[in-house]
C-alpha cells in the first residue's frame, strides 16, 4: 500500500516479490477487501507449506533412524555402532584417553527360545536392551546378532575400570528375572572385553578381539561356577557371569 503513483515502482515491487501492489488513491472497500483475502490465501499457503516440511523432516529423520538402529530394539546397529567407535577412537587419540568394547552373549539362548517362542523371546530381548541402555548409556550399545550385543566403555582409565564396567553392566542386565507370559525367567550372560590402545587400533579389530575373548570365554564353560568371574587371554579379557 502506497502513495507513490509512479507505474516503475509497482514493476519493481512485483518483481521483488509483493503478491499485489495496491495505490492509495485508489483505495476503496473492494480493493481493500480484494488485498486482504489474497493475504489470508497466501497465509494459509504458507503454513501448510511449513506443515508439509515439518512432516516431510519428521519422515526423513525417522527413515534415517530406522536405517540404522534395530527394529525390534531400538538399539543402534552394527554399522552405526562401528561408526560411533570409530569417532571414539579418534578422541581417544586426540587426548591420550583409552576405552573398551565389549562383546554381550546371552547364554542358551536357542533354548530359550524354543521354550518361550519368538514373541517371549523378543519380549525378553526388548527388555534386556532397556536393561542395556540404561546400564551403559543409549548411545553405547547396539544389537550385532540375534542374541549378540555391543557396548562402548569410553572412556575408562585401565584394564580394571573396563571390567569394573563390564561386570556391573552383566550384573543389572542379568540379576532380576524378567517376566514373561510364561513367568519369570532367568538368564545368564558373558562379555569378551578388547581395550584401546592395549589390544587394537581400529573399531573393526577392537570388534574382533572382543569376540575371540567371548569365544574365550565360553570355552571354560561350566568350570567358571567356581573360578574368578575375570579372564585375561593373552591381550583380551574375557568376563563371565554364570
Amino acid at each position: 500500500l502506497t502513495s507513490e503513483e509512479a507505474r516503475d515502482l509497482e514493476a519493481a515491487a512485483i518483481e521483488r516479490g509483493v503478491y499485489d501492489f495496491l495505490q492509495k488513491s485508489r483505495l476503496c472497500r473492494e480493493s481493500l477487501g480484494h488485498v486482504v483475502r489474497l493475504a489470508t490465501i497466501q497465509a494459509d499457503t504458507l503454513r501448510s507449506l511449513v506443515r508439509a516440511n515439518e512432516e516431510r523432516d519428521v519422515h526423513r529423520q525417522r527413515v534415517e533412524y530406522l536405517s540404522s538402529h534395530d527394529r525390534l530394539t531400538g538399539l543402534a546397529d552394527r554399522d552405526h555402532f562401528i561408526s560411533a567407535v570409530g569417532a571414539a577412537l579418534e578422541r581417544s587419540r586426540a587426548s591420550g584417553s583409552k576405552l573398551a568394547i565389549g562383546v554381550f552373549d546371552i547364554e542358551r539362548f536357542r533354548a530359550l527360545n524354543l521354550a518361550l517362542g519368538q514373541h517371549g523371546a523378543d519380549v525378553v530381548l526388548r527388555e534386556m536392551a532397556g536393561r542395556l541402555a540404561r546400564a551403559a548409556g543409549v548411545p553405547a550399545v547396539a544389537r550385532f546378532g540375534t542374541d549378540q550385543f555391543a557396548i562402548l566403555f569410553d572412556p575408562v582409565r585401565g584394564v580394571s575400570e573396563a571390567e569394573r564396567a563390564a561386570r556391573r553392566v552383566v550384573r543389572e542386565v542379568c540379576m532380576e528375572p524378567y517376566a514373561t507370559e510364561g513367568g519369570a525367567v532367568e538368564i545368564a550372560a558373558r562379555i569378551g572385553l578388547s581395550r584401546f590402545p592395549a589390544d587394537a587400533g581400529t573399531a573393526a579389530q577392537l570388534f574382533g578381539h572382543a569376540e575371540e575373548a567371548l569365544r574365550k570365554a565360553k570355552s571354560e564353560g561350566e568350570s567358571l561356577r567356581d573360578r574368578k568371574s575375570t579372564r585375561l587371554y593373552s591381550s583380551h579379557v574375557a568376563l563371565s557371569r554364570m
